[in-house]
């Protein structure tokens, strides 16, 4: 497949866990076309239904974890791009799990070590020096490129709002 040529919009993975009031908002956040895979790992609060009615495809897990999410969701991707939605600090751990379904493949780091700090968003310095280089230290088959780590924390702290800032990639 020539570069820069997709049969179609990204998938994007949702591994959730009793999230049904934060669903409508983060759905409803995707950009058009872009297919939504929530991941229901043993949900109590109706989330799976919840998704659904927002036109999310779900599937279950019924092994409690993240990896165990985020591997089951994998599996039921099938766009060229997948996006996996986890916090920053389990983005290694997420990546080690499913490995071997990321070898040889570009994974694209977008996750920013951010604390709230009162109401705003401060930048913490993980253990390797960015996300990123824990990523590629959890996956050294794959190639890990960083996106968005030059955004403002304090325009990602509201879903909600369009970020109104320049990207650096």
């Amino acid at each position: 497949m020539p570069l820069g040529t997709f049969r179609r919009m990204p998938d994007v993975v949702l591994p959730v866990l009793d999230e049904a009031a934060a669903l409508p908002a983060v759905l409803a956040g995707l950009p058009p076309g872009y297919r939504p895979i929530v991941v229901d790992n043993g949900s109590t609060d109706g989330s799976a239904e919840v998704a659904r009615a927002h036109g999310a495809d779900v599937v279950s897990e019924p092994r409690r974890g993240f990896g165990a999410a985020c591997y089951r969701g994998l599996l039921a991707a099938s766009a060229d791009v997948v996006v996996v939605a986890t916090p920053w600090d389990a983005a290694s751990q997420t990546v080690s799990e499913v490995a071997p379904q990321l070898r040889g493949k570009v994974v694209i780091s977008m996750a920013n070590a951010l604390a709230k700090v009162g109401h705003e968003f401060q930048p913490l310095v993980p253990p390797r020096g960015s996300v990123a280089a824990s990523v590629q230290a959890a996956v050294p088959k794959s190639l890990v490129a960083a996106a968005m780590h030059h955004v403002p924390a304090k325009e990602l702290g509201d879903i909600r709002h369009p970020c109104i800032s320049d990207v650096l990639v």
